[in-house]
C-alpha cells in the first residue's frame, strides 16, 4: 500500500529532523522547508498528501500560508504543528483551512493520529474526534 507523502515546514532544522524521525515509520517525507514562501512553492511542485506546517516562520507565517495551501492543494491534509497553546491560534488555523492543530510538546503522542484523522477527512469520510 502506498504511504502518504508529507511535506514538513518549520523554521527550526532540529524540529524538522525530529518530526521526520517521528513520521518515518508510517509516512514518506518528501520535502522540508524553512519558511512560509517556500512551503507554497514546494507544496505546489511536490503535491504532497499532507503538509505539516508551523505557525511562526519567516517570509510568511503558517497562518498566512494556510488559505493559499488550501486553494492550491484542496485534497491535501494540512496539520499545524506549533508551540502556541493559545486557543486563538487554534481557532484561526482551523478557520483558515487546517485539518488539525497539534502543540509541539505533544507531538510524540498526537501528531501521527492527527495526520491519520486529517487524511480520513480529506478522503471524504466523516471526521473522527
Amino acid at each position: 500500500m502506498k504511504r502518504p507523502r508529507v511535506l514538513l515546514a518549520d523554521d527550526h532544522p532540529g524540529i524538522l529532523e525530529s518530526v521526520r524521525a517521528l513520521l518515518a515509520g508510517e509516512f514518506d517525507v518528501v520535502g522540508e522547508v524553512l519558511d512560509g514562501a517556500t512551503v507554497l512553492a514546494e507544496a505546489t511542485q511536490l503535491g504532497p498528501d499532507v503538509v505539516v506546517l508551523d505557525v511562526s516562520m519567516p517570509r510568511g507565517s503558517g497562518l498566512q500560508s494556510l488559505p493559499l495551501l488550501r486553494e492550491r492543494l484542496p485534497s491535501a491534509a494540512i496539520v499545524v504543528l506549533t508551540t502556541h497553546h493559545e486557543s486563538t491560534y487554534r481557532e484561526q488555523a482551523l478557520a483558515s483551512g487546517a485539518d488539525a492543530y497539534v502543540v509541539k510538546a505533544q507531538a510524540a503522542l498526537d501528531l501521527i493520529p492527527a495526520i491519520q484523522r486529517a487524511l480520513v477527512t480529506r478522503r471524504g469520510r466523516p471526521r473522527q474526534q
